[in-house]
């Protein structure tokens, strides 16, 4: 059986035992916040190719991206594992059921906003997952005046900027920029924001891709070999990973703007264009004259 479905195989048989159940307990990687309450109800299982979201009715979601490694496994009640709890990275119990989550490279975990507590709030933004997902509305939401004095890694993570993306890809996406995670959104233009979306949009797709610094703290970067370091960031304490070199926030923009020395005032534009219009005029009337 191929990976694909096995994978197929182990939603489906999540989905029937557990949704619709209410939460006994959630244990899950050291750190990871926030978590679903006690006796909420699971919602929806949903697997978009290896990341597997599981939704809760007080808006907890947990998403875990497995790549080629990791497996979810469901067990009955007092059933032994096939791998020790160490080996655990997610461990969701309902009555009955007992669902385990192996190996998983990254789990990340957000609260959706409720519209009915902020109804102000304009929902959460475009889901990146999504085939046809616009983009510029995603480098609109995230280039609000309302985000100017967030840090780029927390307006990432925002859920009415976009939805769809988790910590790893927030790390590995400023890392290739070589954009350091605490950039105040007021320091890029509009290109630069639009390069970042550009990037999130293809690693959130990019299911193969190599992890440079995420999870990767103490290790030599594999860029310029500094040191990888690692802290938890804004009011949800998530971790943001980067390199103390590549990403020492120097002030740069990712698209620098154009040389003054290279640009056309509107003037000069308009008296060439003019200049050459009335070269058209003369040639038009020695055509003429000459026929």
């Amino acid at each position: 059986m191929s990976g694909g479905a096995r994978l197929n195989r182990a939603v489906s048989a999540m989905r029937t035992a557990l949704v619709n159940q209410s939460t006994l307990r959630v244990d899950a990687v050291a750190g990871l916040w926030p978590l679903p309450s006690e006796y909420s109800v699971i919602e929806g299982i949903h697997r978009d190719g290896r990341c597997i979201s599981i939704e809760w009715d007080d808006g907890i979601t947990i998403e875990t991206w497995l790549r080629w490694r990791g497996s979810w496994e469901l067990y009955r009640s007092n059933q032994m594992w096939r791998l020790p709890m160490s080996f655990a990275r997610v461990v969701i119990e309902v009555p009955g059921w007992t669902a385990v989550c192996f190996g998983s490279v990254a789990v990340d975990s957000y609260r959706m906003p409720d519209r009915h507590r902020h109804p102000q709030s304009g929902g959460v933004g475009p889901d990146l997952r999504r085939d046809g997902v616009d983009l510029g509305a995603v480098a609109t939401r995230l280039f609000h005046p309302t985000r100017a004095n967030m840090s780029i890694f927390d307006a990432l993570g925002d859920p009415h900027v976009l939805i769809g993306s988790g910590n790893v890809d927030r790390s590995e996406v400023l890392w290739a920029l070589e954009l350091s995670p605490f950039t105040p959104v007021s320091q890029l233009d509009y290109d630069d924001v639009w390069t970042i979306v550009q990037a999130m949009g293809r690693a959130v797709r990019d299911a193969h891709r190599s992890l440079s610094v995420y999870g990767r703290v103490g290790q030599p970067c594999v860029r310029c070999g500094s040191s990888i370091t690692g802290a938890r960031q804004g009011e949800d304490r998530r971790m943001a990973y980067w390199c103390t070199a590549c990403q020492a926030g120097d002030g740069q923009r990712l698209v620098p703007p154009p040389s003054l020395e290279t640009a056309v005032p509107a003037d000069v534009l308009y008296l060439n264009e003019a200049r050459v219009a009335r070269q058209r005029v003369r040639i038009f009337d020695d055509l003429r004259d000459f026929g």
